[in-house]
């Protein structure tokens, strides 16, 4: 059962705003809007989008000011250009690989924003590739992690079962 139009409109205007800051994440905003189009029926999708352009504010307003009459697709499509993550998968892959530190937890933070972004863009990419998944994305970075450590910590990790880099 879909939402009323008024029911919709109120949901979408009760999204956080969207400006491009790294406090509601692009990934965020997305899954958000794509919840509250869900929501609503196909015939009311032309107005709550409207609605939701409407949420856009600074630096995420200025990006769609660029486009001449935008279509919604062309709207995201800018959205996930200019907010995206904008290194390769092997890039970032080549990151994690040569991340420098000093102790582990510096080690276990780096390469967990280096997961972050890759999983950030295996997210916002339409053609997701299955070989940068999230699973495959954990594991790499994982083996990276072990393979940084010295072996004590290693094995204190392997026998604890820890196969993730959030520890799980």
């Amino acid at each position: 059962m879909s939402l009323t139009l008024i029911d919709g409109l109120r949901e979408a205007r009760s999204l956080l705003p969207f400006s491009g800051s790294t406090e509601y994440a692009l990934t965020s905003y997305l899954c958000d809007v794509n919840t509250v189009l869900s929501l609503v029926g196909k015939e009311h999708n032309a107005t709550i989008r409207s609605v939701l352009v409407n949420r856009l504010q600074g630096k995420a307003l200025k990006a769609i000011d660029t486009l001449v009459v935008p279509t919604w697709e062309q709207i995201i499509a800018k959205l996930r250009e200019e907010f995206g993550v904008k290194e390769s998968f092997l890039g970032l892959r080549n990151q994690a690989m040569n991340v420098v530190t000093l102790s582990v937890e510096e080690l276990h933070h780096k390469l967990s924003e280096i997961l972050n972004l890759m999983n950030t863009k295996y997210s916002l990419n339409p053609e997701n590739n299955a070989m940068f998944s999230p699973d495959i994305n954990q594991t790499l970075i994982f083996e990276i992690y072990l393979n940084s450590l010295s072996l004590n910590i290693k094995t204190l990790l392997i026998q604890n079962n820890i196969a993730t880099i959030s520890g799980e």
